[in-house]
């Protein structure tokens, strides 16, 4: 769940990433409007980062946990090769 939400914010933060649109021609007024629609997104891109930094760490961890397993059970994985060096 945690690399889907990743995955999702990440892609979430590259829409809102997208250009402001102003050109140099433009009005006072109007870039003025952009730049504050711009500080907005900076805002939002922040925010939208912080959830998929912390999904990450919890999908990390999740994976750690998985891979490490239960200390009372032997690993699947390493049975073949304690198997072949008897």
């Amino acid at each position: 769940m945690a690399g889907i939400v990743f995955v999702l914010a990440l892609l979430a933060e590259s829409v809102v990433a997208t250009g402001i649109g102003l050109t140099r021609q433009e009005s006072a007024a109007t870039i003025a409007r952009g730049l504050h629609a711009h500080e907005g997104r900076m805002i939002a891109i922040a925010c939208i980062s912080i959830v998929y930094a912390v999904a990450f760490a919890v999908y990390l961890w999740k994976l750690y946990v998985l891979l490490r397993g239960d200390p009372a059970r032997p690993n699947d994985l390493s049975m073949p090769f304690d198997a072949a060096h008897r």
